[in-house]
């Protein structure tokens, strides 16, 4: 049995622990184990649940994990409120920062469950290239309210794809029924700030 090093692990320990009840509360735990006694942490709080302010925080704890940013900070995702942020439009997010002593709040509201998942993925790019201590407050709204690809699908007995020789063409076929593809594909794009896709093909 290998035994036990005597140095602090420096890498980010991630744990996630989802609480239940009506609040559907999801919080996000990155502990970095800078010394066996000195241990930091950064929780990710959902106030108002959706699948896309799930989706931001995970990006955050992925962030996060792949970061060396520390501090006692608390990152909360909620939906504006009526009336609180009448400056975002429809998908629009607001970043404000409260300090207090040693500990930061980082809250990212947004005009409507899209606009969340817009804030905490900037959150999350500026955590990965900056670091946690360079989030800053600002707002930001859409300049295009559209904004997408035209995708052609391959799924027609007249397209070339079926006939055409070259091992890509094939080989995209089957890729098309892939449901693996068109998450990660559908993810790619919200991480872009797509949120438009237009599938095109013969029929």
């Amino acid at each position: 049995m290998r035994k036990p090093s005597k140095q602090p692990c420096r890498r980010p320990v991630v744990a996630i622990h989802p609480l239940g009840g009506a609040a559907c509360l999801l919080t996000a735990l990155v502990l970095w184990s800078l010394t066996p006694l000195a241990v930091q942490a950064v929780a990710v709080d959902i106030k108002s649940p959706s699948p896309q302010a799930l989706f931001a925080a995970q990006e955050i704890q992925s962030a996060l994990s792949d970061s060396s940013s520390k501090g006692d900070v608390t990152i909360e995702l909620e939906v504006a409120r009526k009336g609180s942020e009448p400056e975002l439009q429809l998908e629009g997010f607001a970043i404000h920062v409260q300090k207090e002593g040693d500990r930061s709040t980082i809250h990212i509201i947004g005009a409507d469950p899209a606009g969340l998942m817009y804030g905490g993925l900037e959150v999350a790019e500026i955590i990965r290239v900056q670091g946690l201590d360079q989030v800053r407050a600002g707002r930001q709204n859409p300049y295009m309210a559209l904004r997408g690809t035209k995708f052609n699908i391959p799924l027609d007995l007249r397209t070339p794809s079926y006939t055409d020789p070259c091992d890509a063409a094939q080989f995209n076929i089957p890729e098309m029924w892939n449901f693996d593809f068109w998450r990660a594909y559908i993810d790619t794009l919200a991480r872009y700030r797509y949120n438009y896709i237009s599938l095109w093909n013969l029929h």
